[in-house]
């Protein structure tokens, strides 16, 4: 039995997503690094022959090769069909994938429903692909952004509580759920690239001859200053609107 919470309520026993950290994820989702017979995911990083980087320790090292592992390497379960294996894969194809209304599917009020009439969901392979990768994303940046600045206390969150995924699980009102899709597919490009600033800071630390320095520093702090704004601590709706009344979002949408 899993201890942590279920991120879905009608549809977690098919879709089986909890929030949970991202090294329990790693565990159950993907093949585990076993050396000296597997090539360690961080070898194009600069990792030491020893399994460390430079002035880190070995536990510190196994988080970055965790957020390697969750975002590049092969998804035993395969929620992402048989065109895309990893997790940045799917994320870079999602957030340019074309959504209409004929992306979604009505469905009748269940016991585990949050409505009592006839409501909309995305289809059911999208559900759980975007599920799986929305838990990815949510655990590399909650890992990297603690990392490299523990600081920095409002860090990019794709989708806080979830609360977009759940609307797209099941909502009474269409057009909401794909408003809800097309700004997760708005912040899963950011995040796509916040995530690859992030392992170029890794690069230029640690493997500089494999990457421009002035890239990498000025992708990972590029964006910061703007996503530090509160976010997350209303209902779905309501955050959704808050996003609409962004530029970025009005023209992506």
């Amino acid at each position: 039995m899993n201890a942590s919470p279920p991120i879905l309520l009608r549809f977690n026993e098919i879709v089986g997503l909890f929030d949970e950290p991202l090294h329990t994820s790693c565990r159950k989702f993907h093949f585990p690094y076993e050396p000296p017979n597997d090539k360690d995911p961080l070898s194009h990083y600069g990792v030491l022959s020893d399994g460390t980087f430079p002035n880190l320790s070995l536990e510190e090292t196994d988080i970055l090769r965790d957020v390697v592992i969750r975002w590049e390497t092969r998804h035993t379960a395969c929620p992402f069909g048989t065109r895309y294996d990893t997790i940045k894969a799917y994320a870079t194809f999602f957030s340019e994938n074309y959504y209409d209304h004929s992306s979604l599917t009505q469905i009748v009020p269940r016991p585990m429903s949050r409505y009592s009439s006839t409501c909309w969901s995305v289809r059911a392979d999208t559900l759980m692909a975007v599920g799986h990768m929305s838990l990815g994303i949510v655990q590399i940046l909650e890992t990297l952004s603690g990392f490299w600045d523990p600081s920095m206390g409002s860090a990019f969150v794709l989708d806080p509580r979830f609360k977009f995924l759940q609307i797209l699980e099941e909502h009474h009102d269409p057009s909401v759920s794909l408003l809800a899709l097309q700004a997760l597919q708005t912040r899963t490009s950011i995040a796509v690239k916040r995530i690859n600033a992030y392992l170029r800071y890794l690069q230029m630390r640690y493997a500089p001859g494999e990457i421009d320095d002035s890239e990498a520093v000025e992708s990972l702090y590029s964006t910061v200053s703007s996503e530090r704004a509160i976010f997350g601590q209303e209902s779905g709706e309501e955050e959704l609107g808050k996003l609409l009344a962004r530029p970025q979002y009005k023209l992506a949408i």
